[in-house]
This record gives structure tokens, C-alpha cells and sequence, in this order.
């Protein structure tokens, strides 16, 4: 029996071999496959949990219909202290005061580095997944009460600035005033934006950042 079933396969080798090779090579496909699917779930998952969970922007706009006797279109900003406003909603972990500036230039000796300048507090640590290389440390509430110079940089910004030198302790000037680096972004990959790559932003107290540019109407991140 065994003999006649080999003798069969041998006459039609050129097919039974062709249906082994597609099978081999379905086989790996899969597995590839599933590998890939899986390190991509682990990526994805990876780099949302460093872009932050369950958060919300929240801007000034205008209106859109009249109200009670009042013209639609009117601007509706934000100020400051509706921070604790929002932090005290029901279900609201935090929120956190953000001033952007797109396109600032930040100066370190001859080196030049261009990206989105953010005026945050301590609160923003927690609800972006922003952390710190080795030595160094995010934005804290002294820094925002005593309205310091300090800023934390992203990686790319850092390495424009100061190559593969530790950047903590070093001074950058930013809008025509000097800044000490307290902190260093991780290298994290990033796969939305969020007004621009993360590591190319630079971030400083959102009360230094008012001073010096007279900026009254902010974003706002809750969780």
C-alpha cells in the first residue's frame, strides 16, 4: 500500500512538490504574520501609553449660534485659573494650563535648533507620559510658581543643540533670555502629532512663557 502511495508521488513529483513548497511557504507567511501583528500591537500600544491615555485638548473658539439675545460668532477664550475649574469635573483627573509658540528658535552657543515652545506645568508629567533621561527631571511646581528659567527639552532638540553631551545643568537661550536645562526627553518613537514631533519641542513654565510673550488665553489638556 505504502509502496504504490510512494510509487504515485514519485511519478507526479514535479506537482507534489510544488503543493509541499506552497505549503511551506503559507505556513511562514503566516507565522510571519502573526510575528509582525503582534510586535505591531506591541508598538502601537507601546507608543500610545507615551503619547498619553484617555486626554483631551481643549481651546478657546467662537461660537456658532446666537444665544438669549447674543450674535453667534463671538470669541470665547480661556484664562489661566479655569484650570481648576476643569481639574474639579466630575470624572476629570487633571488639567493642565499649555501655551504653544510654533516655530521658536532656540539658541545654544553657535548651535540652532526651530520647534514648538510649550508653557506647562508638573500636572502635564503625568498626562503626557513625559519622562526624563537619567539625571535630569520634568517641569515642577516651584518652577512654575517662582516662574523659573528651566526648561526640559525633547531628544532632538537636545542633540541639535548639544550632540551626545549631557544637556542638564547646560544653558540654552530662548526668546532672548536664558534658560537652564533641567531634563532630557527619551528618544521615543512617535506616531501621531501633537503640533509636531514631541522631541523637537522644547518645554518651560507656562507662567516664565507668559511673561515673556504677554500670552493670557491657553490650551488646555485634561484626563
Amino acid at each position: 500500500m505504502l509502496r504504490t502511495i510512494f510509487a504515485d508521488l514519485w511519478d507526479d513529483r514535479v506537482r507534489t512538490a510544488l503543493v509541499a513548497l506552497g505549503v511551506l511557504w503559507g505556513t511562514l507567511g503566516l507565522a510571519s504574520l502573526l510575528a509582525f501583528g503582534g510586535e505591531m500591537i506591541r508598538a502601537t500600544r507601546g507608543t500610545m501609553h507615551s503619547f498619553g491615555e484617555d486626554i483631551l485638548r481643549v481651546s478657546g473658539a467662537a461660537t456658532t449660534r446666537p444665544w438669549r439675545g447674543l450674535s453667534g460668532g463671538r470669541s470665547v477664550s480661556l484664562e489661566v485659573d479655569d484650570a481648576e475649574a476643569l481639574a474639579s469635573l466630575p470624572e476629570v483627573r487633571d488639567a493642565v494650563v499649555e501655551f504653544s509658540v510654533w516655530g521658536q528658535r532656540v539658541r545654544a552657543g553657535d548651535a540652532r535648533h526651530t520647534g514648538t515652545l510649550v508653557g506647562t506645568g508638573p500636572a502635564f508629567e503625568a498626562l503626557r507620559s513625559r519622562r526624563a533621561m537619567p539625571g535630569g527631571r520634568f517641569l515642577s511646581r516651584r518652577d512654575v510658581e517662582e516662574q523659573r528659567n528651566v526648561a526640559y527639552v525633547g531628544a532632538n532638540a537636545a542633540r541639535t543643540l548639544f550632540g551626545d553631551a549631557d544637556a542638564v545643568g547646560r544653558t540654552v537661550e530662548i526668546l532672548d533670555a536664558p534658560f537652564v536645562v533641567v531634563g532630557v526627553s527619551p528618544d521615543l518613537v512617535q506616531i501621531s502629532s501633537y503640533n509636531g514631533d514631541d522631541r523637537d519641542k522644547v518645554y518651560v513654565p507656562s507662567t516664565t512663557l507668559a511673561a515673556l510673550t504677554g500670552r493670557r488665553s491657553p490650551s488646555f489638556l485634561i484626563a
